[in-house]
């Protein structure tokens, strides 16, 4: 019975929360921190990818975590307190999706509407990860 239920659990073939505070421990800007007490955010989902903020004590890490490849990716990272400093924009892609600025350097990153009810939402949501 597993088995036929992991076929039609697409979540089966992501990794796990744990597995993606882990993957912050693989970045050249890994400040050999505690990711346990790290904090994820899942900003953008479909059925064969998932984008999450982490942020640990001293930085913020964008991960992109693709059911097509063997292992998520670390996208950019950079320290919280910069990170905090920027801007964060929104604005309408589709029905389902919405782009992101996250400051200058990382702008027009999808962001799944139905995630949060609306732009403070997510704003609110990010603002609880750098808390």
């Amino acid at each position: 019975m597993a088995f036929y239920s992991q076929l039609f659990d697409k979540s089966s073939d992501f990794r796990s929360e744990s597995e993606i505070k882990n993957l912050v421990k693989k970045s050249k800007n890994y400040k050999n921190e505690d990711v346990a007490n790290s904090k994820i955010l899942n900003f953008f989902n479909t059925s064969k990818q998932r984008s999450y903020l982490v942020t640990t004590d001293e930085m913020v890490y964008c991960i992109v975590d693709d059911s097509r490849k063997n292992e998520a990716k670390i996208n950019w990272s950079m320290g919280k307190e910069l990170f905090a400093s920027q801007s964060i924009t929104l604005k309408d892609k589709t029905v389902r999706t919405g782009l992101v600025n996250f400051g200058e350097k990382h702008k027009n990153w999808l962001y799944t509407k139905s995630i949060f009810n609306n732009e403070d939402n997510m704003k609110n949501s990010i603002s609880k990860l750098l808390s």
